[in-house]
């Protein structure tokens, strides 16, 4: 889980509820700790988050490497 990056299409698996993923959810769960089940639910509510810090750092690292135009999608609302 160190490199987890997240959990995309799947989140569904930490929905008990949910019969199409009723298999894969109890095959999870049976794989983690309590605590790794829990950090690993939470995560679906953030692994799509950048942290600001990231997106400054590539953005000046682009500048520094000479890209001075172009269209950038960036959906962290920091705005140089």
């Amino acid at each position: 889980m160190a490199k987890y990056v997240g959990w995309g299409g799947c989140a569904n698996v930490f929905n008990p509820n949910d019969a199409k993923w009723s298999k894969r959810h109890n095959t999870l769960k049976s794989l983690l700790t309590c605590d790794q089940w829990n950090s690993a639910k939470l995560s679906t509510l953030s692994a799509f988050y950048t942290p600001d810090f990231l997106s400054k750092t590539i953005y000046n690292e682009l500048v520094e490497a000479g890209v001075c135009s172009g269209t950038f999608l960036d959906t962290s609302g920091w705005a140089v």
